[in-house]
């Protein structure tokens, strides 16, 4: 998940002349924003200044890992009761959704994925955010052998 942009970009180019309002409601509606406009002086054509648009939105693949993680965890919520709640408080929302959208992103099943979110915790608290999928596996196997005793 960390390696993935948070952000997609898009430049567009106009010119003074052209109905640039039209275009950028069309834009606009699919979720770009305009984030920037440079004019390019010296550079003219028949209908006017040509001009750049930069524009951006959240990525949809991150929109989606996010979609999937919040789903994630509400299955967790209701599986494990007071547990997660006590997990969640402990460590907070923006921790617990890093490890729910890592572990997911690794395709791992582990056997209690709760015990397996706590210990990524742990190790995630003191880390950059760029080695979560690193500490998910190697937390692991951990994990499965302490669900496995109890």
């Amino acid at each position: 998940m960390d390696d993935r942009p948070l952000w997609e970009y898009k430049v567009i180019s106009s010119t003074f002349g052209t109905s640039l309002e039209g275009e950028l409601n069309v834009w606009g509606a699919s979720g770009w924003e305009v984030i920037s406009i440079a004019g390019m002086n010296g550079t003219v054509t028949i209908t006017g200044n040509k001009m750049f648009v930069v524009l951006k939105r959240r990525s949809r693949a991150v929109e989606a890992v996010v979609s999937a993680a919040s789903d994630y965890l509400g299955e967790l919520r209701g599986y494990y009761g007071p547990a997660f709640d006590q997990v969640k408080h402990r460590y907070g929302d923006e921790l617990l959704a890093r490890a729910a959208r890592t572990l997911l992103s690794s395709g791992l099943q582990p056997l209690n994925p709760l015990l397996l979110i706590e210990l990524a915790y742990q190790k995630m608290q003191k880390t950059k955010r760029g080695k979560d999928d690193v500490i998910v596996r190697q937390v692991f196997p951990k994990a499965q052998m302490q669900a496995q005793l109890q």
